[in-house]
């Protein structure tokens, strides 16, 4: 018989491994910085302040998960589901989070900055305060999501889908919104200045030259 592969690391008995069931366990305020998490399910789980740091999370299962200030910077977290969760003040810097499902998730006051969310699901999302500049948003739905006072600068929000979300205040300089639908958004008081907004739907429904 070969050797029984030892987990990745350990914290309060609890084994931190690829496909781990680490649902409804808390592990705040734990190290897992460059920890292999992808297939884990982690619903429900409280995460709090904790550093994942460069963690694998691809595919990972954190619907609901409660993320309150913890430091994914650099995480891979491509196809994770993230429904519900909680990433209130997050640190997010330049996270690979394509394809991912953040549908209804908390993101306000969270650090995106840089951060790829090519395709992602943003339905619903909190946003509000966030900070997404030069962030990867093509072809993301953000379809009634709450973009108040964000910081998108320089993003690139080409093609999409910000249907009724919320842009009040937002700050969209130099942003790329190239056939980005932005139907029925609120656009109050948003700064569009140096804006790519070519074939745009805007608002109102007209199409931007």
């Amino acid at each position: 018989m070969g050797r029984r592969k030892k987990p990745f690391v350990e914290i309060n008995g609890y084994a931190i491994e690829p496909d781990a069931n680490l649902s409804g366990v808390d592990l705040s305020g734990a190290d897992l910085s460059n920890a292999n998490l992808s297939g884990a399910n982690l619903t429900n789980t409280i995460l709090r302040s904790v550093n994942l740091s460069d963690a694998h999370l691809e595919k990972a299962n954190l619907w609901c998960a409660s993320l309150e200030n913890a430091s994914p910077t650099g995480a891979k977290l491509t196809h994770t589901n993230l429904t519900g969760a909680n990433l209130w003040r997050a640190i997010i810097l330049e996270a690979q989070m394509g394809d991912a499902n953040l549908s209804d998730v908390n993101l306000s006051e969270a650090n995106l900055e840089s951060a790829n969310l090519w395709r992602a699901n943003l339905w619903n999302a909190n946003l509000s305060d966030a900070n997404l500049m030069d962030g990867n948003l093509r072809r993301a739905i953000l379809t009634h999501a709450n973009l108040k006072n964000a910081f998108l600068d320089s993003a690139n929000l080409s093609s999409a889908n910000l249907s009724s979300a919320n842009l009040s205040s937002a700050n969209l300089s130099s942003a790329n919104l190239w056939c980005a639908n932005m139907f029925g958004a609120d656009l109050t008081d948003a700064n569009l200045a140096g804006a790519i907004l070519s074939g745009a739907t805007m608002p109102d429904g007209t199409i931007h030259d």
